[in-house]
C-alpha cells in the first residue's frame, strides 16, 4: 500500500467538507485514513492561515470556558 499524501485537490476537499461541518472521523472513512490524521492537517492548515470552522468539540470547550467565566464573575 502506497503512502497517504495530501495532494492540493484532497487539500481543497478536505477544507470543504470541514467548513461544511462534516466531522474527523467521517472524513478519515472517506479519505481512508485515520481521524487523528485528519485533525493534524486540519491543525496545519489553521497554522497556515486558512480559515476553518471550529471542531464542535473547540465550540463546546470555548462554551464551557465562557460559562465559568461568567459565574466567576457573578460571585
Amino acid at each position: 500500500m502506497s503512502p497517504f499524501v495530501w495532494t492540493s485537490d484532497r487539500t481543497a476537499r478536505l477544507i470543504k467538507a470541514w467548513n461544511h461541518g462534516v466531522p474527523a472521523s467521517a472524513l478519515g472513512e472517506r479519505f481512508g485514513v485515520g481521524e487523528k490524521s485528519i485533525l493534524q492537517k486540519i491543525h496545519t492548515l489553521r497554522a497556515a492561515g486558512v480559515e476553518l470552522r471550529m471542531g464542535e468539540s473547540a465550540i463546546s470547550a470555548t462554551e464551557n470556558r465562557r460559562q465559568r467565566m461568567l459565574v466567576r464573575l457573578r460571585l
